[in-house]
């Protein structure tokens, strides 16, 4: 997730201070760029602020890899963050050295997904739709700490809004099934029984 000039790794510190990691991490710089207004402690956007579009994000990570003096990456992100990287790595192929990309979405969402996620949004807030992008229901209503941090963290972040209506209002990715797809590896991954399973299946396709 771009967001030029806050930087950092924070995010990453449940998974990577595991002893098991730390070999893996040790030849590698771990960054987490967050989305704009998304970082901790972020003030909220004024009324009226155009949130950038998801294909804008990924134009703006050359200048983080700028930088942090990082010619190319290994990217790895979710929903949202996944499609960014994709789109980075359609646009500049020379920079990725591989993807790993959780739920993805490459499709624009059409008239009945619109419906319904104004549905939704009515009976829930803007903070659990986006929990439930991220976590299953069994997750979320056993809420393990990882769990638990997301959703204080999403719940605290004023622009969730700005970034989630941003997210839903989405063009295509832009694949192609005749040699119009990503130059470097990519690996995608989906839960069993996910309702992101169809999107990365077509993806995939």
């Amino acid at each position: 997730f771009p967001d030029v000039g806050h930087t950092h790794a924070s995010c990453f510190s449940p998974l990577f201070g595991h002893p098991e990691m730390l070999e893996f991490t040790r030849g590698f710089l771990v960054a987490h760029i967050d989305p704009p207004g998304m970082e901790d402690g972020a003030p909220p956007y004024p009324p009226g602020y155009q949130y950038p579009s998801l294909e804008q994000l990924a134009e703006t990570i050359p200048c983080v890899l700028q930088h942090l003096s990082v010619p190319s990456m290994i990217g790895m992100g979710v929903g949202a963050g996944a499609f960014v990287l994709a789109k980075f790595g359609l646009l500049h192929p020379e920079a990725v050295e591989g993807l790993v990309l959780l739920n993805i979405d490459p499709s624009a969402k059409g008239w009945m997904d619109w419906a319904a996620s104004k549905l939704a949004a009515v009976t829930s807030s803007t903070p659990e739709l986006v929990l439930g992008h991220l976590y299953s229901q069994e997750e979320l209503s056993a809420a393990p700490p990882p769990v638990r941090q997301s959703r204080d963290r999403i719940r605290a972040a004023p622009n969730v809004g700005l970034y989630w209506s941003m997210y839903c209002s989405r063009g295509d990715l832009g694949l192609e099934r005749s040699g119009g797809g990503l130059k470097c590896p990519v690996l995608l991954v989906v839960g069993d029984g996910s309702p992101h399973e169809d999107a990365v299946v077509e993806c995939n396709a």
